[in-house]
């Protein structure tokens, strides 16, 4: 039994599975003469509707792990009177817990600028949709900082591993910050995707200093 051909097909709002099979045939078969092949090849339809929606419903539960990361914490600190940096730091607070909640994930701070993140992965796709619009939330945000407050999302995809899924994290929030922050990354294996980004890339972490002090320049002139 060969099977050269297989694939998925959509048809009459019925999904069904299409598989071309090789049907080896002996001599001792009526269906082979000597004027025949000793092979057939037989269109098998396997309806595979309720195991797809199955498959759906499981994958959009999946759990993702991710982080988020507040570019030029101190930059921005320097940059806001001191009476005015908790009230900032902490309407910063309030609003990616907010975007947490919209999306029903978990927030949680570990550090003064960074977050880690837990959402189902059908939120990502809402979040896909939305093309990340807290990070433009967060730039706009001013309470007497002179700098924009700015962020870096990423998030990892693994199916069944969460160790795997903050690997691919780290790696995706080194991308974002290498290209200049303010920007959300999603990593699943090998394929990597890119939101916002509205600032200009740069190579590594240290250049989001470099990009914050080029800001505060221009504000200057």
């Amino acid at each position: 039994d060969h099977v050269p051909f297989q694939q998925e097909i959509e048809f009459n709002e019925r999904i069904y599975e299409v598989a071309l099979h090789r049907l080896l045939l002996s001599k001792g078969n009526s269906l082979v003469t000597e004027s025949t092949q000793s092979f057939y090849y037989s269109l098998y339809l396997y309806d595979i509707t309720e195991m797809a929606a199955l498959k759906k419903q499981v994958q959009a539960q999946e759990c993702v792990l991710g982080s988020i990361f507040i570019d030029n914490y101190e930059e921005v600190l320097q940059s806001t009177e001191e009476v005015k940096q908790s009230p900032l730091m902490a309407l910063v607070d309030a609003n990616l817990q907010r975007f947490a909640n919209e999306f029903k994930g978990v927030l949680r701070r570990y550090e003064k600028d960074k977050y880690l993140l837990i959402l189902r992965r059908e939120q990502v796709e809402l979040l896909q949709e939305k093309k990340f619009a807290i990070l433009d939330e967060i730039r706009e945000l001013h309470l007497g900082n002179e700098l924009p407050v700015t962020i870096s999302i990423a998030l990892g995809i693994h199916p069944t591993s969460f160790s795997t899924s903050m690997e691919y994290a780290k790696a995706g929030m080194e991308l974002a910050l290498g290209r200049g922050g303010d920007q959300a990354v999603i990593k699943e294996g090998d394929k990597t995707l890119f939101y916002g980004g509205k600032t200009k890339g740069v190579e590594n972490t240290s250049r989001v200093k470099a990009r914050m002090k080029a800001y505060a320049l221009k504000e200057l002139f």
